[in-house]
């Protein structure tokens, strides 16, 4: 699973190429959307299992109905209403330290 804290060196294979912060550690199984800003998209609802990568994220928004999980490159606050919601709602939520690569449209699975 992963990690619930940086640890350097730190990767998701084949997903992230990088260390990531762990907000909300919570398994998550979807297909990779990639979109500008969560604001954008927090009122949209996804009708299969999404795994949502937003480059950029406040920390004020909401978590669409349908995302799983929740990755981004900015560093949202562990305290901020988007991770506390992801904590609540079992939304997996992790913010990327380290340059990635970020592949759209692919089923993963998040460890």
């Amino acid at each position: 699973t992963l990690a619930a804290e940086v640890v350097p060196g730190c990767e998701l294979t084949g997903v992230w190429r990088g260390v990531v912060q762990v907000i909300s550690p919570v398994e998550a199984h979807g297909f990779v959307e990639v979109v500008a800003r969560l604001s954008d998209v927090q009122n949209d609802v996804y009708d299969r299992p999404t795994v949502l990568v937003a480059k950029r994220v406040t920390g004020e928004e909401e978590i669409p109905e349908g995302v799983v999980a929740l990755l981004t490159p900015d560093m949202p606050d562990v305290l901020s209403h988007v991770s506390v919601r992801a904590r609540n709602e079992k939304v997996s939520a992790g913010a990327e330290v380290h340059g990635a690569q970020r592949p759209a449209g692919e089923r993963r699975r998040f460890e």
